[in-house]
Parts: C-alpha cells; sequence; structure tokens
C-alpha cells in the first residue's frame, strides 16, 4: 500500500469532492490511462510542469485499491482517505461527479 498527496485546487473543490466521497485533480487531460507514457501525456500539455504531469500520470494509473491519499496544501491537511475502488474513473469537466458508489 502507498501513500499519495494531492493538493486541492481550492477550499471548494475540497468540499466537492467530501460532498461527494471522492478525490479529483480537476485538470481535464481526457481519461488518464488512454495515454501509453508519461511522454504522450506531455506531448498533450506542452505547458504544463514535468510535476503536474507526472502527478497526473499517478493518479491515472498508479493509485490502487487500499492506498491512502493525504489532501493537503501547504501546511493545512485537507483529509486522509483511502481507495475504496479498483478503478481510476474519468469523469468530464463538464459532468458531476457520479458521487459514492
Amino acid at each position: 500500500m502507498t501513500t499519495w498527496q494531492i493538493d486541492p485546487d481550492n477550499d471548494e473543490s475540497w468540499i466537492e469532492c467530501l460532498k461527494n466521497g471522492v478525490i479529483s485533480i480537476f485538470w481535464d487531460f481526457g481519461n488518464l490511462r488512454s495515454y501509453n507514457s508519461i511522454q504522450e501525456l506531455r506531448r498533450k500539455n506542452p505547458k504544463g510542469t514535468d510535476r503536474d504531469t507526472k502527478m497526473c500520470w499517478v493518479f491515472g494509473n498508479k493509485v490502487k485499491f487500499g492506498d491512502t491519499i493525504v489532501a493537503k496544501k501547504y501546511q493545512h491537511v485537507y483529509g486522509i482517505g483511502r481507495v475504496l475502488k479498483e478503478e481510476y474513473q474519468y469523469v468530464p469537466r463538464n459532468k458531476k461527479h457520479l458521487g459514492k458508489n
């Protein structure tokens, strides 16, 4: 099991995640599992930083059932949770989160 850190964009995005029982990175690169490599994802977003690209790749391809996610920005810990579903799920930005399943 692995522990991952995610930085919520702002309080509003964290409240949305908490309310729906999900964690989200709020980036829209499409389905992160559709990329064969970090380099392919980087080509999709050439203006993004290497850190951002790696974070998106990890979120879509490495986070697994049972892992722990710490939602933290600077010194403020928003929350700590455990991944309860095996699969990453892509939800287009213009749609609401599917909520707890």
